[in-house]
């Protein structure tokens, strides 16, 4: 295993009061005759409420540790931080968002701390406790930015954002749509094992059982007024990214590729978004190997070994709808046109003239919103009627998946108390840390042993399909932004796509003809290995 970083003193953190970036290093709360620790972070009243609450208790309970809590506001955060970290004085703790952590943990930077080490010789953390999908985002080489178990760890995750249906209960029953609660596709008859269908004319919702994406056109329609004047709400469904779908079937926004050109030693990354060659899942049965991975019955092949399957591997894998194909559907939900322009009537969803935001299904306009856990806090204070969660759809004869959002902490390179530091780490990101922070109903905790316990699935106040919760951290990973350090690349066609695309001024044909080539060159930039 590669260790760039020598071991050194394991630091804690512990959030400052808000203040100057200068002024970070010189707080008043510091104390003397002990090592005291520097803590950045942002996060919203509850938030900062409970970890400022564990900071205490770790002050507590530590006679040679003082730690500092600094709050930040969160729409500077990423700026102010990396500033601070390459100063002489840069606090010994940080919270990264998974858009930040390539970039902060990149050989080119070279601000963060490895905490393999001292993961290794912890008592506390137990990495085979931890989501894979949640962890993976945090270990990659610095240099080539692939993830692996292998790589250098550059965070502990703090939270797990999992990404689930929000749905309005009264606004389906008030539709005429019956809803079934906790009701796995195992625990129903074959014929009523689907998210959405129709039975002896009624309608039924299953909240425990993902929709197609032809289930979620069927619903959306019933419950958007355009399509059915005595729905209660204006919309039916709404999701901000593609690739909820788009995972479903093994679709990717950029790939990496192998090669022999001497440029990208060894390999290279290409926008693949527009490509309308099938994905493959290996048929029931079957196993496939390519390129020296094994895939096993069920799964999806990577979109590189995709590329290199031979006819007969191609006999063993049913096709599924390609990463292009998905895609239009997602944009349809909005405009209700295909990839040229055409009419499909799909538009369940509101666009962006509409002012998206969760007010939309707060003040009930809108009867499905896909989100994060962390809406819970503001859900539970503001809807007032019966609402609960729901598994993302899915494409026809495709996978479970999705994007769960993370934050992890980690630590600064040129920390002078490293096992101080990471002393706060583990307790913030362990069990103790982990059960405070569940309780703000902000995030899944990062542990499976206590995501999985009672203390998470049985719910007090909304949500109560908690389950469905455990169900998408098992299977969900980073969003598209967290597969470089940083997000350039997507900045060349993101904002036409959530402007004009999404409005249907400009049809996604028009898309990637105007930039789909623009976003290769921006990849060359700094994706090539060196």
């Amino acid at each position: 295993m590669k260790i760039r970083n020598r071991i050194s003193a394991v630091a804690l953190s512990a959030l400052l009061a808000v203040g100057t970036l200068a002024g970070c290093a010189d707080n008043a709360g510091q104390q003397s005759g002990k090592t005291n620790i520097e803590f950045w972070g942002w996060g919203d009243d509850a938030e900062v409420q409970v970890i400022t609450q564990l900071v205490d208790t770790f002050n507590a309970t530590h006679d040679d540790i003082y730690v500092n809590f600094t709050k930040r506001p969160s729409n500077t955060y990423s700026v102010d931080a990396l500033k601070q970290l390459q100063s002489r004085r840069p606090p010994d703790v940080v919270f990264v968002g998974d858009s930040d952590i390539k970039k902060w943990g990149s050989a080119e930077l070279d601000v963060l701390e490895d905490l393999t080490p001292y993961v290794q010789q912890s008592d506390v953390i137990d990495l085979s406790d931890i989501w894979e999908g949640q962890m993976s985002r945090f270990q990659f080489d610095p240099v080539t930015f692939e993830n692996s178990a292998d790589a250098p760890i550059w965070g502990l995750p703090k939270d797990l954002g999992a990404t689930v249906i929000y749905y309005n209960k009264d606004a389906l029953e008030k539709a005429g749509i019956t809803v079934i609660e906790g009701m796995t596709a195992d625990m129903v008859p074959e014929d009523e094992a689907h998210g959405f269908y129709t039975k002896d004319g009624k309608m039924y919702f299953n909240n425990s059982i993902a929709m197609t994406q032809k289930e979620l056109v069927e619903i959306g329609k019933v419950l958007t007024q355009e399509h059915n004047p005595s729905s209660p709400t204006e919309f039916g469904y709404y999701c901000q990214w593609w690739f909820n779908f788009g995972w479903s079937v093994g679709g990717d926004d950029v790939a990496y590729f192998e090669t022999d050109d001497p440029a990208y030693n060894g390999g290279y990354y290409e926008f693949v978004l527009n490509d309308t060659n099938p994905n493959y899942r290996v048929k029931e049965g079957e196993t496939v190997t390519v390129n020296g991975n094994v895939y096993e019955e069920g799964e999806i092949l990577s979109y590189h070994d995709k590329t290199q399957l031979t006819a007969s591997q191609k006999a063993q894998c049913n096709e599924l709808a390609s990463m292009r194909e998905v895609f239009d559907f997602w944009v349809s939900l909005a405009t209700g046109k295909n990839a040229d322009g055409t009419e499909n009537g799909n538009n369940i969803s509101p666009n962006p003239n509409d002012n998206i935001d969760s007010t939309m299904f707060t003040n009930q306009r809108l009867a499905m919103y896909v989100e994060g856990r962390y809406m819970v806090p503001e859900f539970r204070r503001d809807c007032k009627f019966e609402w609960d969660v729901a598994p993302l759809p899915i494409w026809e004869g495709g996978v479970e998946s999705g994007h769960s959002g993370s934050m992890c902490i980690s630590m600064s390179k040129n920390s002078k108390n490293k096992e101080a530091a990471f002393e706060l780490i583990e307790f913030l990101s362990g069990p103790e840390g982990q059960r405070e922070l569940m309780k703000t109903g902000f995030n899944v905790p990062n542990q499976k042993s206590i995501a999985n316990s009672d203390e998470f699935l049985k719910s007090d106040l909304p949500p109560y399909n908690n389950a469905v919760f455990v169900r998408a951290a098992e299977v969900q990973r980073g969003g598209d932004w967290t597969y470089l350090p940083d997000d350039a690349w997507i900045e060349v066609w993101a904002p036409t796509l959530n402007g004009d695309v999404l409005n249907g001024v400009t049809t996604v044909d028009q898309l990637f003809s105007m930039y789909g080539q623009d976003v290769n060159e921006k990849l060359k930039d700094y994706t090539r290995k060196k």
